[in-house]
């Protein structure tokens, strides 16, 4: 029972994740080559979990680069925040309310500062 919460929890994630890293329009065969490292990088550390997870724990809980790790989560905080706003309010139209009020594309603002972040 546990062990699929567990894929359902990381099916959702994993759904998330790929638009991050498939950001080309479709090149015919060469489309789905672009997943191809993202998932097998999941299920990699899906099949590892416990272990991994405390390695990317001790990672971020090291004092070493305090800055970069802000802007990464506050970066990935504004993107996700961003798309679940979008996500529960499609229907209503054109959303000019919540992270929409102050920026047009608040997803792109979000990614900039992970992208800049990360080494």
């Amino acid at each position: 029972m546990e062990k699929c919460l567990i894929r359902k929890m990381f099916l959702r994630v994993a759904g998330f994740l790929v638009p991050l890293f498939q950001p080309l329009p479709s090149l015919g065969i060469w489309t789905g080559l672009m997943t191809v490292p993202l998932i097998s990088y999941l299920v990699m550390l899906f099949f590892s979990l416990p272990e991994s997870l405390v390695n990317i724990v001790e990672d971020f809980a090291d004092g070493a680069f305090i800055l970069d790790k802000t802007c990464i989560v506050l970066g990935l905080l504004l993107f996700y925040y961003s798309m679940v706003y979008l996500g529960l309010n499609r229907k209503k139209g054109l959303i000019t309310s919540g992270p929409y009020r102050l920026v047009r594309h608040p997803q792109y603002l979000g990614s900039a500062p992970y992208a800049w972040s990360y080494d």
